[in-house]
């Protein structure tokens, strides 16, 4: 593989130690960021789609605020893709403006020096922005053809020559280049990308951690660690479609998807997709996270409580340290992951993943909770349970704790830790009770 490139947009690196913290029942952890996991969630857009719902650039934006979420993965622009370009190029400034950064999708039928000045306009315009360009979409799906080339042949040909374009640009050579997509067997990355990539979509109710770590072992058969990122993943909500489920499972799996990403060292992750684009009941146009009207679906507010619990006010590069503490009594497909803020505040984030969607009857499963125990070693602190399905509020919230009893469903809930030793007596945190779902 290639020797390490550092670039600025990545606050994980493989180094991070993140699956020490995945195991279920894991214990004396080592925390990550959680800044880094915040730093791992996208999501794709279609700003191209100017006749559809994303020519609302405005509303887009706001969208993005409210999400928390400011990496996203669209079309490289392109003068002649049949599309108003300069209502394209507008809403790219506007999106940029607010502090968002992109992955570009390249087109082998665009020629590759139009992708590069195309690229660099937004760059120039916004630097920084431009973070990542990834080769061809889904190759299995639309086939390449170039420079006399067809299929696989084709396709290596032009992640080659990318790859070589963008570390030769002055401009872009910071930029890193993502793996095209398809069903290939990479054997290596050398001279052709930076980073890993594919769409593990789950199919019939499964849930995402085992189709992502399939997806990638099945597709890159290198030895590990390598770098990898997620340019599509997520679920469909048109619930008699198949592979389709309701609103509630959509969000509880998305954050799931989210979570397992990144416990399994994915650097980014761009979820499918912001908006529902148009007015059909194809599964691809409305799958967003917002409805046609950007008012959010439950996806959508339960990333905002995500984020909104886990955002780190604080300054300074403050590295993570461990904690001590254990999980009793967690499911055969449960998982858990130790974050920390700056403050020195721990979040242990537990999730399950149960069947909990029936692809046959096109209705949710019922899933029991599981009652598991997560004790402290050490001094006793404050703690309090959130679960972003419901609320970015707390839940409960307990003084001088060294355990909590925790209803673990099918979806991820949060537990903070504030030790003894980092109270701030200045700050009163809310109480509240309730049962996690």
């Amino acid at each position: 593989m290639p020797s390490p490139r550092t670039y600025p947009f990545l606050a994980l690196t493989l180094a991070a130690g993140v699956a020490c913290a995945y195991a279920p029942g894991a214990h004396a952890a080592q925390a990550v960021k959680d800044a880094d996991f915040l730093n791992s969630l996208g999501v794709a857009t279609h700003l191209n789609y100017t006749d559809g719902t994303y020519a609302n650039y405005e509303a887009v934006i706001d969208d993005l605020t409210y999400l928390g979420i400011h990496k996203l993965r669209d079309a490289t622009p392109n003068p002649w893709g049949g599309i108003p370009f300069d209502n394209y190029v507008t809403a790219l400034e506007a999106v940029t403006r607010a502090g968002n950064k992109f992955d570009f999708i390249t087109y082998p039928a665009m020629p590759l020096k139009t992708t590069l000045d195309q690229i660099g306009a937004v760059e120039r315009y916004a630097p920084g922005s431009v973070i990542a360009v990834e080769g061809p979409n889904e190759t299995n799906n639309y086939p390449v053809s170039y420079e006399g080339r067809r299929g696989t042949a084709a396709t290596l040909a032009y992640q080659r020559a990318l790859y070589h374009a963008i570390h030769s640009d002055p401009l872009l050579r910071h930029v890193a280049v993502y793996y095209y997509t398809g069903f290939d067997v990479g054997t290596t990355l050398t001279g052709l990308a930076d980073f890993a990539n594919c769409h593990p979509y789950s199919h019939a109710g499964e849930q995402p951690a085992q189709r992502i770590a399939s997806e990638f072992g099945k597709q890159f058969t290198m030895a590990p660690p390598y770098p990898k990122v997620i340019t599509e993943a997520g679920f469909f909500n048109v619930p008699s479609m198949p592979n389709g489920v309701d609103d509630a499972t959509q969000a509880k799996d998305t954050l799931n998807l989210y979570m397992d990403a990144f416990a399994q060292g994915v650097t980014l992750t761009y979820v499918y997709q912001l908006l529902s684009a148009y007015p059909n009941q194809f599964s691809d146009t409305q799958s967003g996270m917002f409805r046609m009207d950007n008012s959010p679906k439950p996806v959508a507010t339960a990333i905002h409580n995500l984020t909104t619990i886990l955002a780190d006010t604080g300054h300074g590069n403050v590295q993570p340290s461990s904690l001590d503490y254990t999980v009793a009594a967690m499911p055969v497909t449960g998982h858990s992951l130790l974050l920390e803020k700056s403050s020195g505040v721990f979040d242990i984030v537990l999730w399950s993943e149960p069947v909990n969607w029936n692809d046959v009857t096109h209705k949710p499963v019922s899933v029991p909770l599981t009652t598991v125990t997560v004790t402290m070693t050490g001094t006793a602190g404050d703690v309090a349970l959130y679960d972003p399905m419901l609320s970015s509020d707390p839940l409960e919230h307990e003084r001088d704790k060294t355990n909590l009893v925790v209803a673990l469903g099918d979806h991820p809930v949060i537990i903070e830790v504030r030790p003894a030793r980092d109270r701030l007596l200045t700050e009163e945190s809310p109480a509240a009770s309730g049962t996690v779902n």
